[in-house]
């Protein structure tokens, strides 16, 4: 019986010149495929090439704009981040202050009374224009101890840079930070009043620091320290603490540690000396 014809057998049937057609068509086809897949590795070869080459340029990128960043942040100054002292920060992030206004770890024994502020904190720097003079007298008169207690709850980048500088002065030069506490209150109301740029470099708060007296090889190392995330690792212990102890805003008067904020209810002007002196014990 004569087998029936398939696919594959269909050749056996065709003319010679029409398995040479055949041939050359398939070999037609076949080169085709070749041009395309050698375009397509072609374009997926630029493509990677072009993606290695965008990634080499953002990388270079980001060293020369972050070489220029801390250039501009570091001004003038060419020291380094000192290491981490916290001898005269207490457990809860304050900085007691002695009768001549230096930092020092040592109670005196009377009544503490803390302030937790700011540098952006446009109430704060109300309050240490007209009480914090209030404040001095009696600790001065060693009739209280002062603690300050500078926080970045704004989150903003001065806040920042300038807490990690108000505590590394207390470590480095206790004599001074005190005055420096006041002039980063002054530059945060220039700052608002828009007097001065509201982008503080640290390099500018190193300049602040060298007006008040602090000594030059301190001020040297001050930007590259208060860069450095482990002194703003201290601000951010501090923050801890002042939300643990259950305080919302700045800023806040402590006695003894317990939020006094009879203040904000009444008549500041009346109400804050009266928790002063009461303090003190008169």
């Amino acid at each position: 019986m004569t087998p029936k014809n398939t696919p594959g057998l269909s050749q056996e049937r065709m003319t010679k010149e029409e398995r040479r057609q055949v041939a050359r068509e398939k070999a037609r086809m076949l080169k085709e495929l070749e041009v395309k897949q050698a375009k397509r590795r072609k374009m997926i070869t630029l493509a990677v090439s072009v993606v290695s080459l965008l990634l080499v340029v953002f990388a270079v990128w980001q060293i020369v704009t972050s070489d220029k960043g801390d250039a501009k942040q570091l001004g003038s100054y060419t020291g380094t981040s000192r290491e981490v002292l916290t001898d005269h920060v207490a457990a809860d992030g304050g900085v007691l202050f002695d009768q001549n206004l230096v930092a020092t770890s040592e109670e005196s024994g009377t009544s503490i009374v803390g302030l937790w502020s700011d540098y952006m904190c446009p109430a704060c720097e109300v309050f240490d224009t007209k009480y914090v003079p209030q404040m001095e007298e009696y600790g001065t008169a060693g009739e209280l101890q002062l603690s300050m207690h500078v926080v970045n709850t704004l989150g903003t980048d001065f806040s920042t840079k300038g807490a990690a500088a108000f505590y590394y002065l207390a470590q480095y030069a206790p004599e001074k930070v005190w005055e420096f506490n006041h002039a980063m209150m002054e530059r945060g109301q220039q700052i608002h009043a828009q007097s001065v740029p509201a982008n503080q470099t640290a390099a500018d708060i190193a300049d602040i620091a060298k007006s008040v007296g602090v000594a030059e090889e301190v001020v040297n190392d001050l930007p590259a320290s208060i860069l450095d995330s482990k002194w703003q690792d201290v601000v951010a212990k501090t923050v801890s603490t002042f939300r643990d102890n259950g305080f919302t805003g700045t800023p806040t008067l402590t006695v003894d540690g317990q939020a006094d904020d009879s203040w904000t209810k009444g008549n500041p002007d009346e109400v804050i000396p009266e928790i002063l002196k009461k303090a003190a014990g008169k």
